[in-house]
């Protein structure tokens, strides 16, 4: 083979790779849009669980509960446990009841809601938010890992898992006993 069918083989192999890259990149995101979209339909929902009866968290437990998303960035500790959430700090509970009562309306089939907040080793705080709609049969989890900042960036971000006909899968089984 010459020298000038050589260079033609490496140029259509260089404009193939080329391509290649460039379909990678772009199904990359487009599957981050359609990520980005199912997560603006989980925020509806989860806007909906907040305002509807019987969502009324304000009503529910008499706190001061936000939207997962709207949470303001310095929370602390006290806040939360202030706001009436299920607060880990490492080996200490606190109101550790609203955990309990959680699980109890699970159990009976009722909807429900709990917040928990956790401390990291670190000292920062992640944020879970457990919903069970039972006119759905679905269960919800909800992790804010913004201000964790001992996690990548690209890493803080909230995400969620929905459990279809929680009562038989296993996955939202272990969350539960987790929970006690």
């Amino acid at each position: 083979m010459n020298k000038k069918g050589l260079t033609i083989i490496i140029i259509v192999i260089t404009i193939i790779f080329s391509v290649t890259a460039a379909l990678v990149v772009l199904g990359s995101a487009s599957k981050k849009q359609e990520e980005k979209k199912e997560l603006e339909r989980f925020v509806d929902v989860f806007e909906d669980f907040e305002n509807t009866e019987p969502y009324n968290l304000q009503e529910m437990y008499k706190g001061t509960y936000k939207n997962l998303y709207n949470v303001d960035e310095n929370y602390t500790i006290d806040k939360a446990i202030e706001d009436e959430c299920y607060v880990k700090v490492h080996s200490d509970t606190y109101n550790e009841d609203i955990c309990i009562e959680f699980i109890n309306k699970y159990n009976n089939k009722q909807s429900a809601f709990l917040r928990k907040v956790l401390v990291t080793i670190e000292g920062d705080i992640i944020i879970e938010d457990y919903v069970y709609d039972s006119s759905e049969d679905k269960a919800y989890k909800f992790i804010d890992v913004t201000r964790d900042k001992f996690m990548a960036d690209e890493q803080r971000e909230i995400t969620y898992s929905v459990y279809d006909s929680p009562y038989s899968n296993e996955e939202w089984k272990n969350i539960i006993t987790d929970l006690k």
